[in-house]
C-alpha cells in the first residue's frame, strides 16, 4: 500500500470520494453494469480489472459523468453526480479514455491548456496561472519539450502523454485512467507509476484500468475485479488477487507471488 488511505473496520476506504450503490447501465438494451457497489478514498488508486467486455470503460464514463446511469446511486465528493451541472463534473472528475481523439494541429501546450476549460472565467481567457500549469503537467510527464509541437505530428506515446497531461491541468480530485500505458514504452510506464504515486500523496484519488496488472500492483492501494457487470471483489491485492477470484474474472489459473521486484501475476505455463 502506498498512499495510506482511510479505512473503516470493514477494510473499505473512509470518507468515500466516490461511490457507487447498485449502479446499473444498459447500452443498446444490453444490460452492462449490474447493481455495481465501489467505492474510492481520497488518496488512493484503485486497479480495475477484468477480461474484455467486462463492463470497465463503461464504469469509468458512469464515474466520469457521461453515462447515466438507469439505477443505483452514483455520488462524487458526497453529492449525487448525476445532479451536479457538467462543470462543475469537469472541476471534480478529470477522464482519459482508452485512445484520445484530436482532430485539429493543437500544439501540445494547447491539449494541456484545455484542461483548464471548467476553471476559466466568464470570458474564457487563461490566466497565468493557468498556462503555469498547463506547463508543469507537460513536465510532469516527461515532455515539456514537445510543448510547441502538433498533436497530430508526435507519436502514439506522445498523444497519450498529452491526454494525461490535459487531465492533470484540470487538477480534478478525481483521476480516471483508461488503460493509460496501453501504448507507452517501459520507461514512460515507469514514469507514469511514479507520478501516480505522487499524486496519491497530494490527497488525488485514481480509479484506473489496466491489463498490465504486474507493474500496476506496486503503487496500488486496493483491486477491484469486474466480470459480467459485477464487482466480484475489491480489497488489498493480496486478498483479491486469489487463485479462485482470478478464475472467475479471466477464466485462467493463475496466482499472485511475491518477488524481490514487487508483487507480480503467475500464470500456467
Amino acid at each position: 500500500m502506498v498512499s495510506g488511505a482511510v479505512r473503516s473496520a470493514d477494510g473499505a476506504p473512509g470518507a468515500p470520494l466516490l461511490a457507487m450503490r447498485g449502479v446499473q447501465v444498459t447500452l443498446r438494451s444490453a444490460p452492462i453494469l449490474r447493481g455495481v457497489n465501489l467505492q474510492l478514498a481520497r488518496g488512493e488508486v484503485l486497479l480495475l480489472a477484468g477480461r474484455n467486455g467486462a463492463g470497465k470503460t463503461t464504469l469509468l464514463r458512469t464515474a466520469a459523468g457521461l453515462l447515466a446511469p438507469e439505477a443505483g446511486e452514483l455520488r462524487l465528493c458526497g453529492e449525487s453526480l448525476p445532479s451536479l451541472p457538467r462543470r462543475e463534473i469537469a472541476r471534480r472528475v478529470a477522464y482519459v479514455p482508452q485512445q484520445a481523439a484530436f482532430a485539429f494541429p493543437w500544439s501540445l501546450l494547447e491539449v494541456a491548456l484545455m484542461g483548464r476549460t471548467p476553471h476559466l472565467g466568464r470570458f474564457g481567457f487563461e490566466t497565468p496561472r493557468d498556462l503555469a500549469l498547463a506547463r508543469e503537467s507537460l513536465a510532469r510527464l516527461g515532455i515539456a519539450d514537445l510543448a510547441g509541437r502538433s498533436i497530430l505530428e508526435v507519436s502514439g506515446g506522445e498523444r497519450q502523454l498529452a491526454a494525461i497531461a490535459r487531465a492533470l491541468a484540470q487538477q480534478a480530485p478525481l483521476l480516471l485512467l483508461d488503460e493509460p500505458g496501453a501504448h507507452l514504452d517501459l520507461a514512460h510506464r515507469h514514469a507514469l507509476h511514479q507520478l501516480l504515486r505522487q499524486l496519491t500523496a497530494e490527497g488525488r484519488s485514481v480509479l484506473w484500468v489496466t491489463h498490465d496488472l504486474g507493474p500496476a500492483l506496486s503503487c496500488a492501494d486496493r483491486v477491484a475485479l469486474l466480470a459480467e457487470g459485477r464487482v466480484l471483489a475489491a480489497g488489498a491485492p493480496a486478498e483479491v488477487l486469489r487463485p479462485d477470484l482470478l478464475r472467475a474474472a479471466f477464466g485462467v489459473d493463475a496466482r499472485l507471488i511475491h518477488s524481490e521486484a514487487g508483487p507480480l501475476l503467475q500464470l500456467p505455463r
